[in-house]
């Protein structure tokens, strides 16, 4: 990593406690900086994302991803917008803050400081639109929240609410076509919202009272 950040790696060596000689043989390197660096923050992950922060403003960072140890906590992720239907099974399932929904837009974004390669996002996507990119980028993008995928949301056709994304929609039609319930002109309560479809419902039983007996 410090290589990678334009560092000479030997600022960072690895000895014994007890190893007098090999402390003695470190060698003699100028300070990068007279200035300290204050760490109030209580993570870990935070402190040390700050550490690699000044590093890089310290540095020549090589603006790539290099390769780390099998296991290590750093990398990212790659989304098929194709396949992916904003579920967000995968931020409901992160353990850090890596991975947000988009709010009042339906949205995927990805902050590659906070990941830590646990694979639970990738485990947890039903449509396996995830996948993991293991390594450390050298590049101040890691520290930068970006969109991995978004898309338009489906409004409700009767009162206009938004409740979904288009691709949501058109893959829960998809696969309820051949449903009973969802026959003939009921095909078109999976374009309301929750509540516009409870009120269509009640209109269809009020008109015809043996119509869910049907199913």
């Amino acid at each position: 990593m410090l290589g990678a950040l334009g560092h000479d790696r030997a600022r960072v060596t690895l000895i014994e406690v007890a190893d007098a000689e090999a402390r003695d043989a470190l060698p003699t390197l100028t300070p990068l900086t007279e200035t300290p660096l204050n760490l109030p923050e209580p993570e870990k992950r935070t402190r040390f994302n700050r550490v690699l922060a000044r590093l890089a403003e310290l540095g020549s960072p090589i603006g790539e991803r290099v390769a780390m140890p099998l296991g290590a906590a750093y990398g990212a992720i790659q989304v098929d917008s194709d396949a992916c239907t904003l579920c967000h099974a995968c931020v409901s399932n992160c353990p850090t803050p890596a991975l947000k929904s988009g709010g009042k837009t339906p949205a995927l974004s990805f902050l590659e400081a906070d990941c830590v390669q646990c694979g639970l996002c990738e485990q947890a996507c039903p449509e396996n639109a995830i996948t993991l990119m293991p390594g450390f980028l050298a590049s101040s993008a890691r520290e930068t929240r970006h969109i991995c995928h978004e898309e338009a949301a489906f409004e409700c056709i009767n009162c206009g609410k938004p409740f979904a994304t288009v691709s949501t929609v058109a893959t829960i039609k998809q696969k309820l076509a051949n449903h009973p319930y969802f026959a003939g002109e009921a095909m078109i309560r999976l374009e309301m919202c929750e509540d516009c479809r409870v009120k269509d419902v009640w209109k269809t039983m009020i008109r015809d009272p043996d119509a869910q007996l049907k199913v």
